[in-house]
């Protein structure tokens, strides 16, 4: 999962956080042992359009805004074999989503 802010943002490996997270928690879940979570710095015009590419290869992920990599994390959750969907937010206010777009594309060899 991607979760994006005008100032940062967070790519999450999910697998495992419901067993991680006791009911009637709040908070951020800790996370599960060898997942990791990692947060980049940004600097994002709140009010203008920007192009936002979420890809995933096996165990890595890695975001693109406007062209430009911006984050990227390796873990294990990531390309577990009963993984079944990828998220992005956005972290704050509001957000707006438009001409979205997901594939499944082979590697380039």
């Amino acid at each position: 999962m991607a979760r994006i802010a005008a100032d940062k943002i967070a790519l999450v490996d999910q697998k495992g956080l419901a067993v991680a997270r006791p009911e009637g928690a709040t908070g951020e879940p800790p996370t599960p042992k060898g997942r990791k979570n990692a947060s980049f710095p940004l600097s994002l015009d709140p009010e203008a359009w920007h192009s936002f590419m979420l890809e995933t290869v096996g165990d890595t992920l890695r975001a693109s805004i406007d062209g430009k990599p911006v984050a990227f994390l390796q873990s294990p959750g990531i390309a577990h074999p009963t993984k079944s969907k990828v998220e992005f937010g956005c972290m704050g206010k509001d957000g707006f989503f438009d001409d979205l777009k997901i594939w499944s594309a082979e590697p380039v060899k």
